[in-house]
């Protein structure tokens, strides 16, 4: 799965924590795998979850928003390579 987050601004001196923020806003690339049933996804639907934690194929734990998942999932839930 591909991860982007871009953001261009014009930052003042006193922007420079914001700035520094953006600089380290990378386009980040990870391979996990994926099993997650139709009702456990619910969850997020219903406000209970707003996070997906996964561990990738390198042994990294990674946090990214459940919203990127939903065009994967199905009535049997989303499950496969990513």
């Amino acid at each position: 799965m591909r991860l982007f987050c871009c953001v261009r601004f014009s930052a003042s001196p006193d922007q420079v924590d914001i700035l520094r923020s953006i600089q380290r806003c990378l386009i980040t690339q990870f391979d996990f795998q994926l099993r997650i049933t139709a009702e456990q996804y619910l969850q997020y639907y219903r406000g209970a979850i707003s996070q997906i934690i996964a561990l990738d194929s390198t042994g990294t734990i990674n946090q990214f928003p459940a919203a990127l998942v939903q065009r994967f999932v199905n009535t049997s839930g989303s499950m496969g390579s990513y």
